[in-house]
C-alpha cells in the first residue's frame, strides 16, 4: 500500500489520538487482548491487504463507528487511576495522622505493633537487639583475617586451566525457509491457543 493509503485507513485512529504503536498492536490483537490468529505462512499470502487492515482495525471500533481508546491511551489510563488511588491512600493515611510521621517513627511503631501481636516476634527482636549492642572482639577479627589470608593464598597457589574451545562451524541457514518455518510454527501455536480458548 502507498503512504497516502495508508494514512487514510488509519486517519480516524490517529485522530482519536493512537499512535503508530497502537495502530501495530490492533493489527494483532483484538480489543480483549487476545491475539488474533493467522491462518497464513507469511504476509506474501494475503491477497486484499486493505481489506485485512480494514478488517482488523474495525474491531476497535464501537457501536457508534468511532475508536476505543488504543493500547498507549489506556496504559495511560491505567497509570493515571494507579496515582490516583496513591493519592487517595496519602490524604487517608494524613488523616489518620501517619503520613506526618517520619520513616523511624513509622518504623518503631511498626515494631511496637509486631512485639504487641506476636510473643515469637518480640523474643526475635530482644536477641536481635542483644547482638547488635555487643561489641566485636579484636580476636574475632584477627582469625578472620586470618582466614581469609590463607583463602588468597591457597587460591594463589593453584594452577589455572583454560580450556580452548574447538572451533565448530555453523551450519548454513537458509534465511527464508527458516522464517518460513518460524512462522509456520507461531501460526499453530496461535490456532492452538485459540482453540483452547475457544473451549474454556
Amino acid at each position: 500500500m502507498s503512504p497516502w493509503y495508508i494514512r487514510h485507513l488509519i486517519r480516524d485512529y490517529v485522530t482519536a489520538g493512537w499512535t503508530a504503536d497502537d495502530v501495530m498492536h490492533a493489527l494483532d490483537h483484538k480489543p480483549d487482548g487476545s491475539a488474533w490468529t493467522y491462518t497464513w505462512t507469511s504476509r506474501d499470502q494475503i491477497r486484499n491487504v486493505p481489506g485485512w487492515v480494514r478488517f482488523r482495525l474495525s474491531a476497535w471500533l464501537d457501536e457508534h463507528g468511532r475508536p476505543l481508546p488504543g493500547k498507549s491511551q489506556r496504559l495511560a489510563a491505567a497509570a493515571a487511576e494507579l496515582r490516583a488511588e496513591q493519592v487517595r491512600m496519602r490524604e487517608r493515611f494524613a488523616l489518620a495522622g501517619v503520613a506526618s510521621a517520619s520513616y523511624s517513627d513509622q518504623a518503631a511503631r511498626a515494631r511496637e505493633l509486631l512485639v504487641r501481636s506476636s510473643p515469637a516476634a518480640a523474643r526475635a527482636m530482644r536477641v536481635r537487639g542483644r547482638e547488635a549492642a555487643r561489641p566485636r572482639e579484636a580476636g574475632d577479627e584477627r582469625r578472620w583475617g586470618r582466614i581469609d589470608q590463607q583463602a588468597r593464598e591457597e587460591i594463589a597457589r593453584r594452577p589455572r586451566l583454560v580450556e580452548a574451545l574447538p572451533l565448530v562451524e555453523q551450519p548454513v541457514v537458509d534465511e527464508v525457509a527458516e522464517r518460513r518455518r518460524v512462522s509456520l510454527a507461531r501460526a499453530r501455536m496461535r490456532a492452538r491457543a485459540h482453540r483452547q480458548n475457544d473451549k474454556s
